[in-house]
């Protein structure tokens, strides 16, 4: 959701354009789960509110040209827009394909294997988007690792076109106090889902090892089944926090600890604030790092080489003062939600190239 709503937010910046765009999909904010005869009313509310948006959904299949399916969703509709004649194009938007994404949640959160049912439903419906697709895009050459690794005859077979993301500059209105609650301290923080894919584990061992150093401190913003990992190991969990931008504005250093990373909009937004970061070496992170020079890198995994990386961030910090701003100076160049909207107007022209070459060959014949 956050991905769409900066490609929206993209598209209004951008004035007027030769495309006509139209975003489809569930706003989850609307009719929010309540109690009693309040939540029965939005039941019934969100019913027909799905009902809508899927009539919506394949009213705009039929009329577009060009339908860009985003993340992992029922293949019903990619073999629709195949069957009218549509040219797909399908986005992942997990680090691992979904059905590994999935079955890890389910097993951190329920200490019970996957039902392997649901695990090879989940593989062949992304493997069918892939399948029906005529492009492919990734965020990353990196970004695409896990996918390759999966489904790599069947992507190479489509044309694959690597889209760097964007964000808008998140606003913040200063709610969380964190730098009143540990004054003169320096923080080191962990933002995001608490799972090992995203290396929550790693991120609380190596605060853990720091425990006496009364200089630092480590905090945590988000949720998910490894959350009893933080206070036993000196990580302080905020939970989850709405203004995350007043969070990101007031911590020292961004760690990103993944196992498996694909090309994260957090990043970007740590970035648009001018906050240095910590990335483990894989997946996209190796593109990000590559992108956002006031960064360092540690080998994904390695809890003793992530903790060398904190005290060398130090010693950055200590001498550089400004360390952080060249982030800052990268995203307003490359970052925003205009420039990432700027490239995706770019795929389309290319699409539209491809459709009159292939009509000139065809009348060539």
């Amino acid at each position: 959701m956050g991905y769409t709503y900066n490609m929206i937010q993209g598209s209004k910046s951008l004035g007027k354009i030769d495309f006509n765009i139209k975003f489809i999909g569930y706003d989850n904010s609307l009719y929010p789960k309540s109690s009693g005869i309040v939540e029965i009313i939005r039941k019934i509310q969100r019913r027909f509110y799905r009902y809508s948006i899927a009539i919506k959904r394949r009213i705009e299949l039929r009329k577009s040209d060009i339908c860009v399916f985003q993340g992992w969703q029922e293949k019903k509709w990619a073999e629709a827009a195949k069957r009218n004649g549509k040219i797909c194009v399908y986005m992942p938007h997990s680090p691992s394909i979904m059905a590994d994404e999935q079955k890890m949640n389910w097993e951190l959160s329920n200490n019970s294997p996957y039902d392997m049912f649901v695990y090879k439903r989940n593989y062949e419906t992304e493997e069918n988007l892939f399948k029906i697709s005529d492009y492919i895009v990734f965020p990353s050459k990196n970004a695409s690792q896990a996918y390759y690794e999966k489904w790599k005859s069947i992507i190479d077979e489509k044309k694959v076109f690597y889209i760097k993301s964007g964000t808008i500059n998140r606003k913040t209105e200063n709610s969380y106090p964190i730098r009143e609650q540990f004054c003169e301290k320096i923080i080191f923080a962990f933002i995001g889902r608490y799972v090992t894919h995203k290396g929550f584990d790693v991120f609380c061992n190596a605060a853990k090892k720091f425990k006496d150093d009364d200089k630092l401190v480590f905090v945590s913003a988000g949720a998910g089944p490894m959350e009893g990992l933080a206070e036993a190991n000196n990580v302080h969990n905020l939970g989850f926090i709405s203004d995350i931008g007043s969070l990101i504005k007031n911590i020292d250093v961004l760690v990103i600890p993944n196992r498996i990373a694909y090309y994260d909009l957090l990043p970007i937004e740590c970035a648009a604030y001018g906050k240095p970061m910590i990335f483990s070496h894989v997946g996209g992170n190796i593109d990000q790092l590559a992108e956002f020079s006031d960064s360092l890198t540690f080998t994904s995994e390695n809890t003793n080489d992530l903790c060398e990386k904190i005290k060398l961030a130090l010693i950055e910090l200590e001498k550089n003062k400004s360390w952080g701003e060249n982030n800052q100076t990268v995203y307003y160049e490359d970052f925003t939600e205009k420039e990432m909207m700027k490239r995706w107007i770019s795929f389309f022209e290319k699409i539209v190239s491809d459709i009159f070459v292939c009509k000139e060959e065809l009348c060539l014949k």
